[in-house]
């Protein structure tokens, strides 16, 4: 490993056959240097497509930053399996950082090894566009103005591309619940397979957790792939919890929370009577700051972290082949009063829908970041 980045390659063995559990589990640390606007990473593997593999980035504060697979899309966004993945992180931190890699059972095929390699590039993303950026730049109030991005895919896999417009502010925002009603519904206790589960956005700095029952509750509260896993029974680095008499809370604090899905576990609290734990309810609530979106952006692809939190309607990434470029279509509308000063950013993001325990789980990581301003006149 170099400053300009280096390789690695492996050997996947089969597991037990578990759907949905990992056969194989790879770690690769490495060292990123200062100044870096994208990280790049890329795994390609010899024969089996249909091996599933799930990739996460952990960064040097030990959060989740970036998760691909290398089942993407197909051309209608349904999964597809590809013998590549890749995975990016604009504006990495300076420090170590960890690859892991998770083999999903069954694996595929009748050989017992799958040999793999991959990549850890620096700068490779090539995006374009012509958003407006400099306090010079004047949109009228009300109008409608129509800007381009145009993107590159410089991976190895397909990809489904997507903008994600940002203010650069923070704001508080409740996620519904993607497991049930979005108001976020009562939970009889024990939930089975009825927890609440959220998708929390990228560019999100603190989770606000809670759970209210008719009777003494407590929770975990976990990434999806399963790290890290919180509670507000225990007390953990960047975490506080509180717990009631008939509540529980807890607040996590990042420089940037794991981006994608988190699950809420309910329980009960204990002794329970011969007859095991009565069933009681509980209501669970999560609350995300994030960096704003801006409603004043539109896009022709839509924004998968809006559409999936219910906050806009429309989602239609650009599926992107490798070494192909697409063109996305911008409109601002600005709403603010004349002589405001409008600044934000644009990602850029691409789709993933991997599976595990039959659930499609989509998720996304961003591979640019593209400033734009404007001041706003009559």
């Amino acid at each position: 490993m170099t400053r300009n980045g280096g390789t690695f390659k492996g050997v996947l063995t089969g597991g037990n056959g578990r759907a949905g559990s990992p056969a194989q589990t790879n770690t690769y640390f490495f060292d990123v240097p200062r100044g870096n606007t994208d990280l790049d990473v890329s795994v390609a593997l010899a024969d089996d497509p249909l091996d599933q593999l799930l990739a996460t980035l952990v960064d040097p504060h030990g959060q989740a930053v970036g998760y691909s697979s290398n089942y993407t899309t197909d051309p209608d966004f349904n999964p597809a399996a590809t013998p590549f993945m890749n995975i990016y992180k604009i504006n990495p931190a300076a420090g170590r950082w960890s690859l892991v890699l998770a083999w999903q059972n069954p694996v595929n095929g009748t050989e017992l090894t799958e040999p793999f390699s991959g990549a850890i590039r620096f700068n490779q993303v090539k995006v374009g566009s012509t958003l407006p950026n400099g306090s010079s730049t004047k949109l009228s109030q009300g109008s409608t103005n129509t800007f381009s991005v145009t993107v590159k895919n410089t991976g190895l896999a397909p990809e489904a591309f997507f903008l994600d417009p940002r203010l650069n502010q923070t704001t508080t925002i409740d996620l519904p619940d993607q497991n049930g009603d979005p108001t976020n519904m009562s939970l009889p206790l024990p939930p089975g397979l009825t927890f609440p589960y959220y998708l929390v956005p990228t560019h999100t700095s603190q989770l606000h957790a809670s759970l209210t029952g008719t009777a003494p509750v407590t929770f975990d509260l976990s990434y999806f792939p399963g790290d890290p896993d919180i509670s507000p029974a225990f007390s953990a680095p960047h975490v506080h919890g509180h717990t009631g008499p008939t509540s529980a809370s807890l607040t996590l604090r990042e420089p940037e929370v794991s981006p994608g899905l988190w699950l809420l576990n309910p329980s009960e609290f204990g002794p329970y009577p011969l007859g095991g734990a009565p069933t009681v309810s509980a209501s669970a609530d999560l609350k995300a700051v994030i960096q704003a979106f801006d409603p004043t952006v539109d896009s022709s692809t839509g924004n998968m972290w809006s559409a999936f939190n219910g906050l806009t309607s429309d989602f239609s990434p650009v599926y992107v082949l490798p070494g192909d470029s697409a063109t996305i279509t911008v409109t601002i509308v600005p709403t603010a009063a004349p002589g405001t000063h409008v600044s934000g950013t644009l990602y850029v993001g691409d789709y993933e829908l991997a599976s595990t325990f039959g659930l499609a789980l989509p998720n996304a990581d961003e591979l640019a970041a593209i400033p734009y301003s404007y001041t706003v006149t009559p």
